[in-house]
């Protein structure tokens, strides 16, 4: 993030003229970056020391801190550097992700979701959630600049914390609105498919996790988990085949209960960025839209990840 934000300071050091405003931001854009630095060295302690990115590696030149060519020089080599890693590793096949510019700065600063109100307009109205959003672009944008000011000595950062911790609750919304669809959708297939549905899904949710490093997050881990005791609870006799006798119960007790579980946390995450569920979809008219999205109309597996990448390819998109 920082990287991404001091380059759009230059002006204040190439205007040579000493006006009370250009003092004042300079001094505010030095603070920030000793204040980046000691973070960095305090967090590179564990850090694999043998790595060129490692702080003592990386060939600073303290005396400098406190000039902005240098700065900036020194900021343009290390991305350089880091890029031409990630390729490597791309090439070599030790990247986890196929897509390697899930690495760049670009998605790491999610900033396609603050700078402009296109990419949040787009995914949400990529699927119908009957979601009355509010003002949702707007906050989105303003906790985006909020975390582009350079006042992290002073808020230790909390403003970057917000800003990716309200458009990540943006995501979890997303997914799990159509997380509750879809179960709905599942409770109203044919027996024979439905513990093979409900696996795809948690796939899904899984690789979306995954995508966006959530797998501390307190709300995903415990809708996987519930997802998980959901199947593993799945009633089937000692021979395998479906107990038909139980499989209502089972809906009522397990299936019933866990929409109305993701409902609640929608709720909860809603009153954070302002907005609501309006209605919600009676069978028939789940039944209709998901044929309409295709969301596993049949057991093909590749199917599983069809919202996974409708969110992740706006992030990465051109």
């Amino acid at each position: 993030m920082y990287t991404c934000i001091v380059g759009r300071y230059t002006d204040y050091f190439l205007n040579k003229r000493s006006i009370k405003e250009n003092s004042s931001k300079i001094a505010e854009i030095l603070k920030c970056h000793e204040f980046v630095l000691k973070k960095l060295l305090l967090e590179s302690k564990t850090c694999d020391t043998n790595s060129q990115f490692h702080m003592t590696n990386i060939g600073l030149d303290y005396t400098l801190n406190f000039n902005f060519d240098y700065i900036l020089s020194f900021i343009l080599k290390n991305k350089d550097d880091i890029e031409k890693l990630i390729d490597n590793n791309n090439d070599n096949g030790k990247l986890v992700y196929g897509n390697p510019i899930v690495f760049s700065r670009i998605y790491l600063y999610l900033k396609r979701f603050g700078r402009s109100t296109t990419n949040a307009i787009k995914l949400i109205n990529s699927f119908n959630l009957r979601i009355q959003w509010g003002d949702i672009t707007v906050k989105l944008k303003d906790v985006y600049n909020n975390a582009n000011k350079l006042d992290w000595p002073t808020t230790n950062l909390r403003s970057c914390l917000l800003f990716y911790s309200t458009i990540f609750d943006f995501f979890k919304v997303i997914m799990l609105r159509l997380t509750w669809k879809q179960f709905l959708f599942i409770k109203n297939q044919d027996a024979s498919l439905i513990e093979t549905l409900m696996n795809q899904w948690l796939m899904s949710l899984k690789n979306f996790v995954k995508f966006l490093a959530l797998e501390s997050d307190t709300v995903t881990k415990a809708v996987i988990e519930s997802i998980s005791k959901h199947i593993e609870n799945y009633p089937l006799k000692n021979d395998g085949n479906i107990d038909f006798i139980k499989l209502p119960i089972y809906q009522k007790k397990y299936t019933e209960k866990f929409v109305n579980y993701i409902s609640n946390i929608i709720s909860v995450l809603c009153e954070g960025l302002g907005c609501k569920i309006v209605e919600n979809w009676n069978t028939e008219e789940v039944l209709q839209t998901s044929n309409r999205t295709n969301i596993f109309l049949d057991c093909d597996i590749s199917r599983s990840n069809e919202v996974y990448n409708e969110i992740t390819g706006i992030m990465t998109g051109p």
